[in-house]
């Protein structure tokens, strides 16, 4: 234990250097954090366009805009069909849209022909695209446990779970 002189001098020595390790520890928290969230890897940017021109394949939900139909009277069939046709229509509002991002996509990428949808190109970069949003919750789930660990770690109750 420091014994303090009479003039104070040696607890405002004591006190500036333990309120310069708290910075500084502070600091090089920050730090991590800032170094641990800018290395959260992100595929390659011809992976994500390949990725984008696998989701932009519009005739599934052109197919599923007709899949119900009701059966009763005239006037439930009647309503049935006209919302059916809303549903068209947006539908291939989106799909005209679609083609139209496919298009580009396929410029951006190169490519002469566009792919099959069951290709080996497709199939690879449609699983990729699974993989992608699996990783991408990994990510966010890992992020929120190292935010946690560090609240823990300032308030110094990060080895309380033992």
């Amino acid at each position: 234990m420091m014994v303090c002189k009479s003039e104070g001098k040696g607890c405002e020595h004591v006190f500036s250097i333990e309120e310069h390790f708290a910075f500084w520890n502070a600091d090089k928290y920050e730090a991590l954090k800032h170094s641990y969230f800018s290395a959260l890897k992100h595929p390659p940017p011809q992976d994500i366009l390949k990725i984008c021109y696998v989701h932009n394949t519009a005739h599934e939900a052109a197919n599923r805009a007709l899949s119900l139909v009701i059966e009763g009277d005239l006037n439930m069939m009647a309503a049935a069909i006209n919302q059916a046709c809303i549903q068209v229509d947006l539908v291939y509002a989106k799909l005209q849209n679609a083609e139209a991002l496919a298009a580009h996509l396929q410029g951006q990428l190169g490519l002469k022909l566009p792919w099959e949808v069951g290709g080996e190109e497709y199939m690879h970069y449609k699983e990729e695209a699974t993989l992608s949003k699996y990783h991408e919750a990994l990510d966010e789930v890992e992020c929120l446990v190292i935010m946690h660990l560090f609240e823990l770690s300032k308030l110094r109750m990060s080895q309380t779970g033992k």
